[in-house]
């Protein structure tokens, strides 16, 4: 993504976050799941409980979140993509879900705004950003993140975002870096049936009579999460994200936790 594409999401205001929703509902055949994990046990617990308890019954330790570097080797390369499409790692400053850069009135639709974001509520530990174009939709932009979590924060973050999405249908999101303020309204769109849940959804903004439509999804593989953007810079309508990229996506996650 070039440094000038940036500010045609800053000023619709619907940049980054998304992070990442079917309006609340799982549509698409996706996995009724989201829901928050419940705390982690502290460690002291944790050893007490394995003193205590037959081996056989102690509690599973939590895995550990992907690396940076697991993060990397998972991301789409070349390889990895359908034809017509060329993929590039994405810089800090080019991300699209860095930076929760919109604060969302009322309060209950931040997660939205916060979707994957490094400064969101809920902070991934590491990111992997990648930017697709397309030759044949020069003006259809596409944006991944995989982002690692904690034990429990995935599934929180979409819990958090489903909620948001189910009253958030309409909302006002402010621009923290000049005050631009967007008229936003949100539309559920079926999600994939891929990873351990997904949803999916549309926002469309509206600022000094310019809209602009971003499709978001966002899938859980276990305690990371796969999101996705799409955005049509030039024109109407809306970016489709092609299912195979998230498709690949996923696999690549999965077998990265399971190596």
């Amino acid at each position: 993504m070039t440094r000038t594409a940036r500010p045609i999401l800053r000023i619709a205001a619907l940049a980054s976050g998304v992070a990442l929703g079917a309006a609340g509902c799982t549509s698409g055949g996706s996995h009724a799941d989201g829901t928050p994990a419940s705390a982690p046990v502290s460690a002291s617990a944790t050893a007490s409980a394995t003193v205590s308890a037959p081996a056989s019954t102690a509690a599973a330790q939590p895995a550990a979140p992907l690396t940076a570097a697991q993060l990397e080797g998972a991301a789409l390369s070349a390889a990895d993509i359908p034809a017509g499409f060329s993929v590039s790692a994405a810089s800090s400053d080019e991300a699209f879900f860095a930076s929760a850069s919109d604060t969302a009135k009322p309060a209950s639709c931040q997660p939205i705004a916060d979707m994957g974001a490094d400064d969101g509520a809920i902070r991934p530990t590491a990111t992997a950003d990648n930017n697709y174009l397309q030759s044949a939709r020069a003006a259809d932009l596409v944006f991944g993140r995989i982002a690692a979590y904690r034990a429990g924060d995935a599934e929180k973050a979409l819990a958090d975002l489903r909620t948001a999405l189910k009253s958030c249908t309409s909302y006002r999101s402010t621009t923290k870096s000049d005050g631009t303020v967007t008229a936003v309204t949100t539309r559920a769109l079926p999600a994939p049936s891929l990873g351990d849940a997904a949803v999916a959804f549309e926002l469309t903004g509206t600022s000094g009579g310019k809209a602009m439509v971003i499709r978001m999804t966002e899938i859980r593989v276990g305690s990371s999460l796969v999101l996705f953007a799409g955005l049509r810079v030039h024109g109407t309508g809306a970016a489709d994200i092609p299912a195979a990229l998230m498709a690949q996506q996923v696999d690549n996650l999965k077998a990265a936790a399971s190596s």
